[in-house]
């Protein structure tokens, strides 16, 4: 079961520093879109509470990511659930039932179980709650009616209210109300659905994110109309003085670079979504199979929801319009039509990639799969001499291998296809950003694998870490390496110096959360600490870079600066 811990509310100190954070996330607006991310650091802005278990036995925090993420033990190791089972209504029954038979693995299905189980007794308990506060209000109303006193009427209530929440009346009421949202809860994360594919397709892998972001990309591509922030740039092509096919081309010019534009809100609205929900999944019980499939499923439908469509459209659009200013600068500078100049641009991207670009696209994707094979023999050595990592998450250096090997292969059968098949291969297709995006992932499994081999005691890997606030809304992140038990918490960066200016700000704003989820969730404490937070640069880092983060500090409940909490940048080159 997972309790709350409530802390006493922020002082005006605390609240400036969330609000700071929340600064901070605000302009990075255009690399961290995530609408949930924004309510969460406004959340955060009133007051924050961390979430533990309640278990009968002491916790000293040892337990960290697992206590945080996991559920320890199947429900069928624990007594008295048939039982419980027999006592629940007749569609939370059925609802068992259709867990039972799904297909899955009987440990999945008991774990399942356990899950809805909680959550129907959650639902209770909420509803009881809501019920005893009516009646109280109510009884007190009607007392005072009467002519009773305020302090009578009060008394009088709640000297009754038990024996009311006892009642037939109010049972039926709470059982009818707490089932009936558990079911609904169940439909509305697609439960059943998502219990079939994993028995219908144990061993299948689920879509990683690059697939889906370029899955919906492709989508949005296909809707050809502009968003209202770009009227005023459709509206300046279409009274210019250039040619109409010279003005269709800068119009489809504009249609490109908005959807390219528009990728970048949209995977970190989906990135961070995805870390929120499998937080939010695995702490309701969930299998980690179970959680990754459901959080998938349940992200993708939050971005393609009117609300974030619109969020991610303005982001995109306010760039969009700050490139058209750009070009149009230089267009009127040089004399020429902004049509015109933009024609001339999509001409030039649509044409045949000349052999010898080709050639040197072929060159670098055989290196990637040079230093794939490379980063593949890292992992093996490293399972070799630990192969106790293979059960500590090491599984998802593998699977992030696999899943950029296919990407760069997918990539190179393109090239051969301008090379030696004779097709029209265009530098929409083959592009500098197109290579750095598995090249980047390249770098970060190599560059997490060679850290993990530097490092004793590693506890566990790419774990999630969360908060929960009292609205009910989660802050989450991962960790890329725990070591002793919990005590440290490692972050590998793989970008050169020279590129961590530009990214700065997304630096210090993991810092500062990562910062606040280990301190205000007493749950990762060890032996009374919160734990420590080392970022490792594995190429080198830059001076500012490193001055500002190992600057950032965040204050307790009570406003005072942690001058012991903070980040330590180590320089890996």
């Amino acid at each position: 079961m997972v309790g709350v811990v409530s802390g006493a509310p922020l002082s005006g100190a605390g609240r400036e520093l969330l609000q700071r954070m929340r600064d901070d996330m605000v302009e990075v607006l255009t690399h961290r879109a995530s609408p949930h991310l924004h309510r969460t650091l406004g959340d955060l802005a009133e007051e924050v509470r961390g979430t533990r278990r309640i278990s009968d036995a002491d916790h000293d925090g040892r337990e960290l990511v697992e206590a945080g993420v996991r559920r320890p033990d199947p429900p069928t190791a624990r007594g008295g659930r048939g039982d419980e089972r027999d006592r629940v209504p007749d569609n939370v029954a059925a609802l068992l039932t259709s867990v039972r038979t799904s297909g899955v693995d009987p440990e999945t299905a008991a774990r399942v179980e356990r899950a809805v189980l909680d959550r129907y007794q959650q639902q209770r308990q909420l509803r009881e709650r809501n019920l005893r506060q009516e009646f109280l209000n109510n009884r007190s109303r009607a007392l005072r009616d009467r002519g009773e006193s305020a302090n009578a009427a009060e008394t009088t209530a709640r000297n009754e209210v038990d024996d009311y929440l006892r009642g037939e009346r109010a049972q039926q009421l709470i059982t009818r109300d707490a089932a009936a949202r558990t079911t609904e809860w169940a439909d509305n994360i697609g439960l059943a659905p998502v219990l079939r594919e994993l028995a219908t397709s144990p061993r299948t892998r689920p879509e990683s994110v690059d697939d889906t972001l370029a899955r919906l990309t492709t989508r949005a591509e296909q809707n050809t109309s502009l968003p209202k922030g770009l009227k005023q740039a459709l509206t300046r092509l279409e009274n210019s003085n250039a040619d109409p096919r010279a003005v269709d081309r800068a119009t489809r010019l504009l249609h490109d670079r908005y959807h390219e534009y528009r990728q970048q809100p949209m995977a970190n609205t989906y990135r961070e979504t995805l870390l929120e929900r499998r937080a939010e999944f695995t702490r309701d019980g969930f299998p980690p199979h179970v959680a990754d499939r459901l959080a998938q499923r349940d992200t993708e439908a939050f971005t393609q929801t009117p609300k974030a469509q619109r969020m991610i459209d303005s982001v995109a659009a306010n760039n969009t319009n700050q490139w058209f200013e750009k070009m149009r600068g230089a267009a009127d500078r040089d004399g020429v039509d902004i049509a015109d100049r933009l024609a001339e641009i999509h001409r030039y991207e649509h044409q045949q990639v000349p052999e010898s670009e080709l050639r040197a696209a072929a060159d670098r994707l055989d290196a990637m799969h040079a230093d794939l094979d490379t980063t593949q023999h890292q992992l093996n050595t490293l399972l070799e001499r630990s192969p106790e990592l293979a059960g500590k998450g090491a599984d998802r250096w593998q699977e992030g291998i696999d899943t950029t090997r296919d990407r760069i292969s997918r990539l190179s059968e393109t090239v051969r296809a301008g090379t030696t098949g004779g097709e029209t291969v265009t530098r929409r297709a083959v592009n500098d950003a197109a290579l750095q995006g598995p090249e980047a992932n390249l770098r970060g499994y190599d560059g997490e694998i060679r850290m993990a081999a530097k490092l004793d005691n590693i506890h566990d890997l790419g774990p999630l870490i969360d908060v929960s606030t009292p609205t009910g809304t989660r802050m989450a992140s991962e960790v890329d390496i725990v070591t002793d038990h919990g005590r440290t918490w490692h972050e590998v960066k793989t970008n050169d110096p020279d590129a961590q200016r530009s990214s700065q700000k997304e630096l210090e704003a993991q810092a500062r959360k990562q910062l606040a989820i280990s301190h205000m969730n007493r749950e990762y404490w060890v032996d009374g600490k919160p734990p420590e937070l080392k970022m490792h640069f594995m190429n080198g880092v830059h001076p500012t870079v490193k001055s500002r983060i190992e600057a950032i500090r965040i204050e307790d409940e009570n406003g005072h600066i942690l001058d012991n909490h903070r980040v330590e940048v180590i320089d890996e080159s």
